[in-house]
């Protein structure tokens, strides 16, 4: 007899499973049917975002407007500056206690910070506001004669060392 009970029960666990898929294959389209059945939502009309305040951005970058730049009151001027492609550009800068060679990102002995530094000007950050040191104030001669009065300049040059006659 149990070889005939096995036989049966062999024949019975496949029906069993297909009972148990068309069940669950039921269960799932009554779902189906219900949820096609709910009442449907009522669409809120979409809105365009606000448009993006861009100054609000840059001021919180820590940026301003290139308008809003004003000349720095500070007591330095701007000697010249040596701009690289990479983090090694340096001002000099004079005041009263000498010039000096700045980096961006230093102190400077006013109390403001050097944050650019362009080849016509720096730019200072001095009392929460972008301010410019120019290399040149207007108004100012750029080339300035070597020469005193007193002592007429040498126009003509001479060479200082002679050339060998093998040449």
């Amino acid at each position: 007899m149990k070889p005939r009970r096995l036989s049966w029960l062999v024949l019975m666990l496949p029906l069993g499973y297909a009972l148990l898929l068309t069940w669950q294959e039921w269960q799932f389209r009554q779902g189906l049917m219900l949820a096609s059945q709910a009442p449907s939502v009522a669409r809120v009309p979409h809105r365009e975002p606000a448009p993006l305040n861009i100054l609000a951005v840059a001021t919180v970058l820590g940026l301003t407007a290139q308008s809003s730049v004003l000349i720095s009151p500070e007591p330095l001027t701007l000697r010249a500056t040596v701009v690289a492609s990479d983090s090694a550009s340096r001002a000099l800068l004079a005041g009263t206690d000498g010039e000096r060679f700045y980096r961006a990102g230093e102190r400077l002995p006013g109390g403001s910070l050097l944050r650019r530094i362009e080849p016509a000007h720096v730019v200072l950050w001095r009392q929460g506001r972008e301010e410019l040191l120019l290399l040149r104030p207007a108004g100012e001669r750029f080339l300035r004669t070597a020469h005193t009065p007193r002592q007429p300049a040498t126009y003509h040059l001479r060479p200082t060392v002679e050339q060998s006659r093998n040449e």
